[in-house]
């Protein structure tokens, strides 16, 4: 084996995938060494926060809410189909998080992630 079929063979399974972009959730088109990560609220506030300051995540599927601990932040995300979005930010591949408005839960497709809630809070 050479190492340059190996790398071809990674870089094909790390790819993204443009069917896995849904409604709530902006993700990166490529690799890159810097990433931000933006959390859009529906009154329009929002924070960007490097990824580099993620120090951990949780997922509770029972209740359907992600807990990202930054150094400076606690974000909550909470909404439905949370799944794929807590996979998506383990690989830093989430550049945007917007609300969306339960009212428009019905228009979403089957399956796709939507975050209902995020709340921010400062750790300092």
């Amino acid at each position: 084996m050479n190492l340059t079929n190996n790398f071809d063979k990674i870089m094909r399974v790390n790819d993204f995938n443009e069917s896995e972009k849904v409604e709530s959730v902006e993700q990166y088109a490529g690799n890159s060494n810097a990433r931000n990560i933006s959390f859009l609220q529906a009154s329009g506030d929002t924070l960007f926060i490097s990824y580099s300051n993620l120090v951990s995540g949780e997922f509770s599927i029972e209740s359907s809410i992600i807990i990202l601990r930054f150094v400076y932040y606690t974000i909550t995300l909470k909404g439905e189909n949370l799944v794929a979005l807590f996979s998506n930010l383990q690989r830093h591949m989430v550049s945007q998080v917007n609300v969306v408005d339960s009212r428009f839960s019905v228009l979403r497709s089957t399956g796709d992630p939507a975050v209902t809630e995020i709340i921010v809070e400062r750790n300092f």
